[in-house]
């Protein structure tokens, strides 16, 4: 998978279920991730810094809706396609 911004590009190499080592936000910090799919939607499980998160990426018409959660706080990105 791989998102661009005009912040960062993020490309994550993943199997569903399997633990994999992926970046968190454009700092550097490095996160232990574990991806799954309910219902469509793309569900990312983190931990890092002993802090656990998710994202919930779902498609839409026009690109994809990121959903990030992390603490009590909640985010919402909007993505468009590129191509």
């Amino acid at each position: 998978m791989t998102s661009l911004s005009e912040l960062w590009t993020d490309q994550i190499t993943f199997a569903l279920g399997e633990q994999v080592s992926t970046p968190l936000f454009a700092n550097g910090i490095q996160a232990t991730s574990v991806f799954t799919e309910e219902a469509g939607k793309l569900i990312q499980s983190f931990e890092s810094q002993g802090k656990k998160g998710t994202i919930v990426r779902e498609q839409t018409p026009d690109g994809m809706t990121a959903v990030y959660s992390i603490q009590g706080v909640t985010a919402v990105r909007k993505y468009r396609k590129v191509a």
